[in-house]
């Protein structure tokens, strides 16, 4: 199924400008706004939130910040994006998956830019279809 040019992603301006997941976000439009709590909307009640392990590894505390963040809202769908880019991960991703399982956020792992970025547009594609679809 095609997606339609007038679907749009919202992105949070202030944490996501310069993502370089965004250059890889083709089939849907990006729209920026300032402060939203969640990394990237991609449904009236979906959102995700980005972490990267070699950011993780660098700032352990900013994700369980970031998470306590996202409870002040509500999405049906909790996401949290995790771009696997550190060889040397084990400790990181246990940590993530704790952190995505305490925060009530469905953990899913992309191995590069463009991976993820299918992800978010996958998830926007899908907003309004049903389990089945999947």
């Amino acid at each position: 199924e095609e997606l339609s040019m007038s679907a749009e992603i919202i992105v949070n301006e202030s944490r996501q400008k310069g993502n370089p997941l965004l250059k890889e976000i083709r089939h849907v439009k990006v729209v920026y706004m300032k402060d939203i709590v969640p990394d990237f909307i991609v449904g009236a009640s979906a959102c995700v939130m980005f972490i990267s392990v070699r950011f993780h590894m660098l700032k352990p505390e900013f994700l369980s910040r970031r998470l306590a963040e996202l409870k002040t809202v509500q999405f049906r769908l909790r996401v949290l994006l995790c771009l696997v880019d550190n060889d040397d991960h084990r400790e990181a991703m246990h940590a993530i998956n704790l952190a995505a399982i305490r925060s009530e956020c469905t953990l899913i792992l992309a191995h590069s830019s463009r991976e993820a970025a299918r992800f978010l547009e996958c998830f926007k594609a899908y907003e309004h279809n049903n389990g089945a679809a999947i």
